[in-house]
């Protein structure tokens, strides 16, 4: 009996003790799906404003940093360009800058319509040509004053043979030398131009002239007449190239050409040479070594300073008597900005337009 007792205890205690555990379980259930306890302090509200992008905060950065890296890179580009752009800059290499001839576009295109050539004399003379075609000009006085400054730089006041080159090609070197050639015959010198570039020749192409028969012929003969073009003035003479040539060097270089020299200036007060850029061949060199002074033409915007050390070492090694560097197309506005031109060169007009006088007036 006390054993049944015992029995029936622990049945009653099992089942006792799966139904607290079965509700132990239901409780833990139910207070894990609860949220819990939390407090509604305040509702909240919709923002007036986005809290990002911020279009101010971001254009004041951005205008920052684009002064920052535009200053930077403008002095970057500033510091890795050497072309030459103002005159000083020729002085402050330590060369001799013999004159500045102004940019000319800008005469061209007022007083020229910007046509590439111009009728004179039945013929078509490139606009480019301006002592010819416009005397009484500031940029044919620019080329006045680079041809005195060459006279008066030599000990006998005589400029003898003079070459015009260049340190490459599209420098102006061969309009450079038919505008003085141009003025030296309007003061009444007998002057002869002749074009020493067998390469690529321009003066026939300025003139207007035929390019055969030329120099070449001319040394294959003695001195005649018919190879000598006379364009504009009585003189003036025009020598073109001639025919081409296979070894233009060899032609330059020989001694047939230093007799034709000593031959021309028997009959020339002047005589004016245009050679190949100086750095392309040896035609420059070679020809300075021939002639008495020797110009070196530099363009603005376009002549690096490296360009034009080289060039006048080349000329120093063979002795040329290098009397100057002109400084071809110079634009005021491209070196010094658009404000110094005004501020600095106001009280002489527009320096920009060049207007000439009229063609009837006296000098």
């Amino acid at each position: 009996m006390t054993l049944a007792q015992l029995r029936r205890d622990q049945k009653y205690a099992e089942q006792m003790y799966g139904f607290v555990t079965e509700q132990l379980q239901q409780v833990r259930v139910q207070e894990k799906s609860e949220l819990g306890y939390a407090t509604q302090i305040s509702e909240a509200g919709m923002p007036g404003i986005p809290v990002r992008p911020q279009p101010r905060r971001n254009l004041i950065l951005g205008l920052m940093l684009g002064l920052l890296g535009g200053g930077g890179l403008a002095l970057l580009r500033d510091q890795m360009d050497n072309r030459l752009y103002k005159p000083d800059q020729i002085r402050d290499l330590g060369y001799h800058g013999i004159g500045v001839i102004p940019n000319l576009t800008p005469l061209i295109e007022d007083q020229m319509g910007g046509q590439a050539t111009v009728e004179r004399d039945g013929h078509q003379l490139e606009t480019g040509l301006i002592a010819a075609l416009k005397p009484y000009s500031a940029a044919t006085e620019a080329y006045r004053k680079v041809w005195t400054n060459l006279q008066l730089g030599r000990p006998d006041g005589e400029s003898g043979t003079v070459l015009v080159t260049s340190p490459g090609s599209g420098d102006g070197k061969s309009l450079t030398a038919a505008n003085l050639a141009a003025i030296t015959a309007q003061a009444g010198h007998a002057t002869l131009l002749v074009d020493g570039d067998l390469r690529r020749p321009r003066l026939h192409e300025i003139f207007d002239v035929s390019r055969a028969p030329g120099l070449t012929e001319t040394l294959q003969n003695d001195l005649e007449e018919h190879a000598m073009k006379r364009p504009l003035d009585e003189n003036l003479c025009v020598l073109p190239a001639g025919t081409e040539v296979e070894s233009p060097a060899k032609v330059l270089g020989s001694a047939r050409f230093r007799e034709f020299l000593g031959e021309a200036q028997q009959y020339f007060d002047h005589i004016i040479v245009d050679s190949s850029p100086v750095l392309a061949t040896a035609d420059g060199p070679m020809l300075s070594d021939l002639c008495d002074t020797t110009l070196c033409v530099a363009r603005a915007g376009a002549t690096t300073e490296d360009e034009l050390h080289d060039t006048l070492e080349v000329l120093g090694e063979v002795g040329a008597g290098v009397a100057g560097v002109v400084f071809n197309g110079f634009d005021i506005s491209m070196a010094y900005g658009y404000k110094y031109r005004y501020r600095h060169y106001g009280r002489y007009g527009p320096y920009d337009q060049y207007r000439s006088l009229p063609e009837d007036a006296t000098a």
